[in-house]
């Protein structure tokens, strides 16, 4: 088969990976500059942080086997901060007995490793999608893809696999009227603001992360204490690209939700202060992002996301795949994009 993955996030990645290995031809099309999705790296001058997924764990057997293969090729490696957790206005330590994994050098290398042999098309936003009949009855039906920057695709698909995010996959579904639509529709997502934040020197903190339970933040995160960054934790160690001491917060759910639409520059002020009151200090300078789809939406329970780790349509060869439909995080993301795959072996 000729199959189309839209989405070059870790779902659609794992996905496309086990369909090529399996024999069939593949293309990989994504609207961004770069492969992961929301295992993503900011880099800038002299920093760079994990501005999406800030870890990940490995629970399934077939999970723990993938994320072994990269740390044996580099692209990842376990992460052992000094953690800690806020609840009810008091610090504790925090749950170590999960192993923590990140990318190396970034949260991105894994998915740049999936996506080294497959053939992957950058800053193509597919709109739009028709399955025609071609030729004669005994040629079946072909799904045509339409791009914002190149219009319609000049090859012909025997299949789609839809791997974005829910309210995204339910607009380009709209046009075709398929039941998938309604499913994707039925899946409330939320958004989540990340600040990134540099320092000259290594705040004077006792700890590298902490979950925070109480006001503004989830999240905070010194990325620079990750494994390849700066500083260097040994004498004569060399230094990864990182220059300066790198911070990253996540704004909780809830705030994040309240003030999806406030400008940048408010977000940053207000999650900074929130930083300061829990012992940081103001940074040298930040960047805030927004991730609109960071996750399904807390009490999401009725929904197909709730239910199966992804869809497929036989009969129309149509498939979604995705962290929102197995439970969301990097490991649910793989596994959904595994399961379309299997789904489309045993067709």
């Amino acid at each position: 088969m000729n199959i189309a993955v839209i989405g070059a996030g870790i779902s659609g990645l794992a996905c496309a990976a086990a369909l090529q290995r399996a024999g069939h031809g593949v293309q990989v099309f994504d609207k961004s500059r770069g492969v992961g999705g929301r295992m993503s790296t900011r880099k800038g001058d002299g920093w760079q942080a994990d501005h999406g997924a800030p870890y990940f764990e490995a629970h399934a057997s077939e999970f723990r086997a993938a994320v072994a293969e990269w740390c044996e090729a580099g692209a990842a490696a376990l992460w052992l901060p000094r953690l800690k957790m806020l609840k009810n206005g008091g610090w504790q330590d925090g749950d170590a007995r999960v192993d923590k994994f990140v990318g190396v050098p970034g949260m991105t290398s894994p998915a740049r490793l999936l996506a080294a042999t497959l053939n992957v098309n950058l800053q193509t936003t597919i709109n739009k999608l028709i399955r025609r009949a071609v030729g004669g009855a005994d040629n079946g039906f072909r799904w045509h893809l339409q791009s914002v920057e190149h219009g319609w695709l000049e090859t012909q698909f025997d299949a789609v696999l839809i791997a974005i995010p829910a309210p995204q996959a339910s607009n380009l579904l709209a046009d075709i009227d398929h039941p998938f639509a309604v499913q994707a529709t039925a899946v409330s997502m939320q958004g989540c603001w990340v600040l990134m934040m540099q320092y000259a020197a290594p705040l004077d903190l006792a700890w590298d992360a902490a979950e925070i339970h109480d006001g503004l933040l989830s999240w905070v995160a010194r990325d620079s204490a990750k494994p390849g960054l700066w500083p260097p934790k040994q004498v004569g160690e060399q230094a990864g690209e990182q220059k300066s001491d790198t911070w990253v917060l996540h704004a909780s759910a809830e705030w994040s939700a309240q003030n999806i639409e406030r400008p940048a520059i408010e977000v940053a002020d207000a999650m900074i202060n929130a930083f300061r009151n829990i012992g940081g200090s103001p940074p040298q300078s930040s960047v805030a992002h927004r991730w609109r789809y960071a996750g399904v939406a807390a009490g999401v329970t009725a929904s197909v996301a709730a239910t199966v780790p992804a869809l497929w349509d036989a009969s129309q060869c149509l498939g979604l795949c995705g962290d929102w439909l197995n439970g969301g995080q990097v490991e649910g993301a793989w596994r959904s994009g595994r399961a379309l795959a299997a789904h489309i072996a045993s067709a």
